[in-house]
């Protein structure tokens, strides 16, 4: 299993945080029924860690685009379907003479209940022909294996003695005999079974809306490479609307490391990097022109580390307790990608330039991991690119000046950044002006 934490799927905004927050599963969020929107939680919640785990989902999304294969999904009968299945009263066993009884009964004294049974049984004959169908037009001996692992599950059922009537009729109308003789299998002896092939249609559903997004908004499917690698090219943040790309190629180095002055784009890309690697261990498509990664154990961050008031923690111990808590994992010798965004901003600038250096070259000897950092303390860049040359990948974002403005191209540059414009934009601000103003009019 992936490891992360929520402090993570926060830095990362994976799920909502709050009501009308966009979040990245939403741009996924284009399922058809509510078991799909079930579903794409479940998979955004439990990425894989396994490289066959990883490509077998990503071969067999990919085969039913190429091959344009598209399952019908209906929202409305599936709805029916999960409430018929969750009806009070389970038949536990099969009795014509009870299925007339229940007939008469509701002939003269309608029940709302005896409908439900009788339209879903019908709609879940409907899907689950179509299911049959799907999985026939699918499987072959080159199928992907996620491919084959369905259609095996599907025949293995509605090949199965239970199911054959109901596989083969085509009528409008049921009998009494046929609705009590199916709500008996369909509820009670391969209740289990419906559930397996309603869980199939989900995650379809699912694929078919990952296909869809895909293709509306350019994403790629990641490619797999053994040893450690994590390159990308044409990168960008899923969440804005206007990004910038930009390229990251980590093949040699374990540390990248970004510079940049406030405000010049290093968040935004460190949260494009880690979304991006959350969403290949998914199998799902990246928002880049090209992904090639090796499979990681796991995935932390620390880039909006909030005070802890209630512990009496400040924001810099909050930021001490949290890079001791990802020193714990990576200590372990799994592989992990960290990110660490804008170290030890809670304290002076001689701590946190020390603290900074402590920190990247300690995280150095993790030779299984791979980390990204980032600082604005220029200095502690500088220290650290004069030791540590050859395993340190340094990019900068640069900011440039036009007249009083402050220009972001959101564009990253190799080497270390030059830019200090904290007094530039003090000054900018007119701050000092007037402060001198206030004074003069006391």
């Amino acid at each position: 299993m992936f490891e992360t934490d929520s402090q993570t799927l926060k830095d990362l905004q994976i799920f909502p945080s709050a009501k009308g927050v966009q979040a990245v599963i939403s741009i996924f969020d284009e399922v058809a029924s509510f078991g799909g929107k079930y579903k794409l939680d479940e998979l955004f919640r439990r990425p894989l860690s396994d490289p066959q785990d990883i490509r077998d989902r990503t071969e067999y999304i990919q085969y039913i685009e190429n091959n344009r294969l598209t399952l019908k999904i209906e929202r409305d009968a599936l709805d029916f379907i999960e409430y018929y299945l969750k009806l009070y009263k389970i038949p536990s066993r099969y009795s014509y003479i009870d299925g007339i009884r229940r007939y008469w009964a509701d002939k003269i004294k309608p029940d709302n209940e005896y409908y439900i049974i009788t339209r879903a049984i019908k709609w879940l004959m409907e899907i689950i022909q179509g299911l049959y169908d799907f999985a026939n037009d699918e499987a072959c001996e080159t199928s992907p294996v996620l491919m084959r692992s369905f259609s095996d599950t599907i025949h293995r059922i509605l090949d199965s003695d239970d199911f054959e009537p109901a596989m083969r009729h085509k009528r409008k109308r049921l009998s009494i005999q046929e609705i009590t003789r199916f709500d008996h299998i369909f509820r009670y002896r391969r209740r289990d079974d419906i559930r397996a092939l309603l869980d199939i249609i989900y995650q379809i559903d699912v694929f078919q809306s990952v296909i869809s997004v895909k293709n509306k908004l350019g994403f790629v499917f990641a490619d797999i490479k053994d040893g450690q690698c994590l390159n990308f090219e044409g990168l960008y943040h899923p969440l804005l609307q206007d990004p910038v790309p930009n390229d990251m190629l980590m093949q040699e180095s374990r540390i990248g490391f970004i510079t940049g002055a406030n405000m010049a784009g290093k968040s935004t890309f460190m949260k494009a990097f880690g979304i991006s690697l959350y969403l290949a261990h998914m199998g799902f498509p990246v928002p880049a022109r090209k992904m090639e990664f090796s499979v990681f154990d796991g995935l932390f961050s620390s880039i909006n580390v909030p005070d802890d008031l209630s512990l009496g923690y400040s924001h810099f111990y909050a930021e001490i307790k949290r890079i001791k808590s990802i020193a714990e994992k990576v200590s372990s010798g799994k592989k992990y990608v960290v990110i660490l965004d804008e170290l030890f901003r809670g304290t002076n600038v001689k701590d946190a330039h020390e603290a900074t250096v402590t920190v990247i070259r300690s995280f150095g000897n993790a030779r299984r991991s791979l980390f990204l950092f980032s600082t604005h303390i220029l200095e502690a860049a500088e220290e650290l690119g004069q030791t540590m040359t050859g395993n340190i990948l340094f990019r900068y974002f640069k900011t440039d000046i036009d007249g009083k403005q402050l220009k972001y191209s959101y564009k990253m540059h190799e080497g270390i950044s030059e830019d200090r414009f904290g007094m530039h934009i003090l000054k900018m601000e007119g701050i000092e002006e007037l402060l001198m103003k206030s004074n003069s009019n006391e």
